[in-house]
């Protein structure tokens, strides 16, 4: 069945935003990338050029042993930088694999994959939090 996670960016006051990158690891054994892989609910993505998504396999270094992990990616910029106001960027959507549990879902640990920055280009001074999802049947 279909889930879908949202992702949140609080901020203090109104920013306008340039860039946003983000990588974010899954269990492959437990969740597949729906299609369409995000479900985009912030404006700015719809008024200005479209981000980039995709689900791949690649090479984390962040474990100790260098493993290949599945993540889905999202990259989008503006010259725009249009205002962020707070709350819901985007909703990551997946499919379950018809196992029960709970299955993490963490951000990378190279700082490049997950990046948000200001109409600047300047690198906004973000706090990613890792979740997850619970399956139930």
């Amino acid at each position: 069945s279909l889930v879908e996670v949202p992702i949140v960016f609080n901020v203090n006051s109104p920013v306008n935003l340039g860039a946003i990158s983000l990588k974010i690891v899954y269990n492959p054994t437990l969740l597949s990338c729906a299609t369409p892989r995000i479900s985009y609910t912030w404006s700015g993505f719809t008024s200005n050029p479209s981000p980039v998504d995709n689900c791949s396999t690649f090479r984390d270094p962040c474990s100790g042993n260098v493993q290949n992990v599945q993540a889905i990616a999202v990259a989008w910029s503006s010259v725009d930088g249009p205002s962020f106001v707070g709350g819901e960027l985007l909703k990551l959507r997946f499919n379950t694999l018809g196992t029960t549990g709970l299955t993490p879902l963490t951000v990378t640990c190279i700082p490049e994959d997950n990046e948000i920055a200001n109409q600047s280009a300047t690198r906004l001074n973000v706090t990613f939090v890792n979740g997850s999802v619970n399956i139930t049947q």
